[in-house]
């Protein structure tokens, strides 16, 4: 039990320290150009934390408003 504690303190400690920053909490940034990928991120709390539209939307987003998941057609 002792060993499972440990562990699971040092993954955490680990999964932290690799974590990117950030000083926008709310600001979300497609990881690609427009419209060339399903990927964003949003800082929350400090740490940027990556995320993804839905299989048939591609991210977009203009820098300032946020990003918007959109279908292509």
């Amino acid at each position: 039990m002792l060993i499972k504690s440990i562990s699971l303190a040092i993954l955490s400690l680990v999964s932290v320290s690799f974590a990117e920053t950030c000083v926008n909490d709310g600001e979300e940034l497609c990881l690609q150009a427009n419209g060339l990928g399903r990927a964003y991120s949003r800082c929350e709390s400090g740490n940027q934390v990556v995320y993804n539209c839905e299989a048939d939307e591609f991210c977009y987003g203009s820098g300032l408003s946020g990003i918007m998941c959109i279908q292509k057609k």
